[in-house]
């Protein structure tokens, strides 16, 4: 599996990483103030497990990297973009930012359109995984402040978006966001892993490591981690990766429950169990079909109702989500339907039952644990 990380900057050459498995430098120049910071991210990741410095979670995993620049941060959609025309489907991308809107302290990168745009492609419509990490800002996710931004059923951008946890008490760490929208956590702190020097130097940046690594910038590596596991178990046993929601279902549905009694951070990734769930054939919408499900036609431009044809893998219930270009989710169909070549009506109204104006709305179709898209254009 490949592996991307998107931040501002890294020691390549540190003695605990793979140089013959590094496949792609891009984006921006490196920042040298941020070199720690990548590091110690990567290091969680793809350590070398040779016996010394720190073993990563995933440590043959081919791996590269993405810089942003400070100056154009947050509005960096590109730079996501080249991170995912360097992936292929089942391969996994690592938001390690933040962002501040205003009136708000530390914030989920999604939180911009643009950038929430490129996520939810690569997600939906290109099949690569996007690990965002939930940012440091002691904020409810859930607060009507937001608008929704946040929340699943007004717009899912396909991330698995991450908090931070005390490392024994699966409790919240005090700095973390929270909110329903967070898939799953981590260890928030006293994270050993490459980089700053506090834990032990041998003279040089390249031989430096840490034992205080944390926040959700520690906690997003880890769940990374287990993800490329994950998908490098799938695509061995069933010869195709798991797609960004089953992933994310998966992770989610067998991780041991956070205790916080106030803030949801989402359950902590248990590997072993997630492993026996992908091995065993359980739960269904787990696992990859491998002949999936296929968008066939969908009436295109249309006035009063479009019709959208597909190949049903197998007989179950189907999902049709409608979004606006803003990437609100509009309204939902559900039906269940046989296997075979079926199709959903879509009668260009929004879920309170209003005509919608004319211009183009994307659909998102889910069935068996898999998900096609499309768009339409509609007409008045």
């Amino acid at each position: 599996m490949k592996f991307i990380d998107v931040e501002l900057g890294w020691v390549m050459d540190h003695e605990d990483f793979d140089v013959s498995k590094h496949f792609y430098q891009g984006g921006a120049a490196l920042d040298p103030a941020y070199y720690d910071h990548g590091t110690a991210v990567m290091g969680e990741v793809v350590g070398m497990v040779n016996g010394s410095g720190v073993d990563g979670f995933a440590s043959n995993a081919q791996w590269g990297v993405v810089a942003i620049t400070v100056g154009e941060w947050p509005n960096v959609p590109h730079y996501f973009q080249e991170a995912i025309d360097n992936l292929e489907a089942g391969d996994v991308w690592l938001i390690e930012l933040q962002m501040y809107p205003s009136g708000f302290g530390a914030t989920p990168m999604e939180w911009l359109q643009v950038n929430y745009d490129v996520i939810w492609t690569g997600c939906w419509a290109d099949g690569v995984v996007c690990i965002e990490a939930g940012a440091n800002g002691t904020q409810d996710l859930d607060s009507p402040a937001w608008g929704g931004v946040f929340d699943r059923n007004v717009r899912d951008s396909g991330a698995i978006m991450v908090g931070a946890g005390t490392p024994t008490g699966r409790v919240a760490e005090w700095f973390t966001n929270w909110g329903s929208r967070m898939d799953a956590h981590a260890w928030g702190s006293s994270i050993v892993t490459a980089g700053y020097g506090d834990l032990y130097s041998g003279g040089s940046i390249q031989t430096e490591y840490t034992g205080t690594f944390g926040g959700t910038s520690g906690a997003s590596p880890m769940v990374t981690g287990s993800a490329l596991c994950l998908q490098g178990i799938a695509k061995a046993y069933y010869s195709t990766p798991l797609t960004p929601v089953a992933l994310r279902s998966l992770l989610n549905s067998t991780g041991i429950d956070h205790l916080d009694p106030s803030k949801e951070i989402g359950p902590r990734p248990d590997l072993g169990a997630a492993v026996a769930s992908l091995l065993s054939g359980t739960p269904a919408q787990d696992l990859p079909k491998v002949e999936g499900l296929r968008i066939l036609a969908a009436t295109s431009p249309f006035r009063e109702s479009t019709e959208i044809r597909f190949l049903q893998p197998q007989s179950g219930e189907v999902k049709l989500s409608i979004f606006d270009t803003r990437g609100r989710r509009i309204r939902e169909i559900h039906n269940m339907v046989a296997s075979g070549q079926r199709a959903l009506v879509w009668d260009g109204m929004d879920s309170a039952g209003r005509v919608l104006s004319s211009g183009v709305y994307l659909y998102l179709l889910e069935a068996a644990g898999e998900a096609a898209t499309g768009r339409v254009i509609k007409l008045r």
